[in-house]
């Protein structure tokens, strides 16, 4: 397993992942007609199943799809752990997953953001059509491209102290506003309790999708805009300085 992944709970152990479930009872509150705790769920993007365990009691059917083995591996371990018998993790895309309907999509921490252009969101977006219900809702955030244009990113080293463990985490950005993707190698220095450090890289690539883009994709999938709301200040609306975003979309 690759020290990104098994440290990958010690780095964002300050997340508030209650405070991203929350937002997304609220959103999906008033759009659906099913009752949540009846409702199937399916979750896009595992990662190493922090929102997935917080997900899992809500409703009565929940399937997670995480691309990367390692995280799937972890959310498997996490979910075995809580006793959950109502959650699958499965490892692959979505679009290779034989899968049931459901009522409710989701995807956090800026999953879709991670689709590099418009050919691949609307592949995503049509192989997530078939899985939901007609009128079922999709919620997600993001990283909103009009927010980043006006307070580009920039490098930077974070330092932080979790249960014991301390962190450094280098940030070194290659930001295009032509193509609105961001290049983001990491370099981490991660030190344990006992004072053992482990150093490591990774590298993610992100592309910025405007709330018009957006749109527009889901329109040719075959949704319908529910809204877009500011990510820290939800639930406030999106405003043009928002550097993440919370949307919703519904299947017609």
């Amino acid at each position: 397993m690759r020290p990104f992944a098994r440290y990958y709970d010690v780095i964002y152990g300050d997340k508030d992942y209650a405070r991203d479930i929350e937002a997304f009872r609220q959103i999906v509150a008033p759009v659906i007609s099913q009752d949540l705790r009846e409702g199937a769920l399916l979750e896009i993007g595992a990662g190493t199943g922090n929102h997935t365990q917080r997900l899992a009691p809500l409703v009565k059917q929940l399937t997670a799809v995480e691309i990367d083995p390692d995280f799937a591996k972890l959310a498997r371990e996490k979910i075995t752990a809580a006793g959950f018998s109502n959650t699958e993790i499965k490892t692959g895309l979505l679009k290779h997953a034989s899968l049931p309907a459901y009522h409710l999509a989701a995807a956090f921490f800026h999953v879709v953001n991670y689709m590099q252009d418009e050919g691949s969101f609307l592949s995503f977006l049509n192989a997530l059509r078939t899985q939901l219900h007609k009128g079922g809702v999709f919620v997600f955030d993001l990283w909103h491209a009009e927010g980043v244009l006006t307070d580009p990113p920039r490098r930077e080293t974070r330092q932080k102290t979790l249960d014991g463990f301390k962190i450094e985490q280098q940030i070194n950005p290659a930001f295009d506003p032509a193509r609105q993707t961001v290049q983001l190698d990491y370099a981490f220095a991660v030190t344990s309790p006992e004072g053992k450090t482990v150093r490591f890289t990774e590298s993610l690539k992100v592309r910025l999708w405007k709330q018009t883009a957006l749109e527009s994709l889901f329109a040719e999938a075959g949704f319908a805009p529910l809204g877009c709301w500011d990510y820290r200040g939800f639930p406030d609306p999106l405003s043009e300085t928002s550097l993440r975003a919370w949307a919703a979309f519904k299947r017609t």
